[in-house]
């Protein structure tokens, strides 16, 4: 069965309570539409929002995929290359992939997390804060960029 696999992404300081918040919305959403309700959270070991989403998670009984953040081992574009590793794990086999950004500035890793998630045809929702508060802008691939 193919399943609902969300990347959570976003700074390093970040409400709980904000991210439950549009996760249970987007998720649920999610979850209707495709009539799955097999849900797995991607997360990378770095800290910040990574470790709300993997709380997330286990609060709702969500299958959990650690990727490595070997980012110091790496190239000196190694945030782009785990990003799309990332991203090609969300969207492989047939599995519906979501990608969830929070940017409450410009962030040269978010950009590139959406991005790499539009190459792989991920459904895209990047919520973005500024002085009236946080704005979603949705954003639906096409099937054809799989």
């Amino acid at each position: 069965m193919c399943e609902i696999r969300v990347v959570i992404a976003g700074p390093k300081k970040f409400s709980y309570d904000k991210l439950k918040e549009n996760c249970d919305r987007i998720i649920g959403q999610a979850v209707r539409d495709s009539h799955n309700d097999n849900v797995r959270i991607i997360c990378d070991t770095s800290k910040g929002i990574n470790l709300l989403g993997e709380y997330y998670a286990k609060e709702n009984g969500y299958v959990i995929s650690q990727i490595k953040n070997e980012m110091k081992f790496l190239s000196k574009n190694a945030a782009v290359e785990r990003n799309r590793k990332i991203m090609e794990y969300a969207s492989a086999n047939d599995n519906e992939g979501i990608l969830i950004a929070f940017q409450d500035r410009n962030n040269r890793d978010i950009e590139n997390l959406v991005d790499c998630a539009k190459e792989c045809g991920l459904h895209i929702h990047l919520l973005c804060r500024d002085d009236t508060g946080w704005e979603e802008h949705a954003m639906q691939v096409p099937a054809s960029a799989n």
